[in-house]
């Protein structure tokens, strides 16, 4: 619990955490964990415009839980597709991969 409180002040208080850390913390055996910074990545990348961050945003979408895929689906329905290009069309194509069909 610690750790997502911290992952949520530093977002707020617009401290970088450095993309391999978020990388980490996207993979962390935690799913709790990974939620908070999927909620920082998407803090990063859309309202600071992060573009160095979006490659990241493929791993929420391979995260073991539905709840963090779905997340991350919504991360990417705010992305602007035309800045995405090519990209946003393989993310939305993994989505609709999913084994969960709240995630397609």
């Amino acid at each position: 619990a610690s750790k997502m409180a911290i992952l949520d002040s530093l977002a707020r208080m617009n401290v970088p955490v450095g993309t391999e850390r978020l990388e980490r913390m996207l993979r962390h055996e935690e799913p709790e964990v990974r939620s908070a910074a999927i909620a920082y990545l998407r803090t990063e990348v859309l309202l600071r415009k992060n573009a160095s961050l979006r490659e990241l945003v493929q791993i929420g979408l391979k995260d073991s839980t539905f709840q963090n895929r779905l997340q991350t689906l919504f991360l990417i329905s705010e992305l602007n597709r035309d800045a995405s290009g090519p990209a946003f069309d393989t993310l939305l194509r993994t989505c609709a991969e999913d084994p969960v069909a709240q995630v397609r």
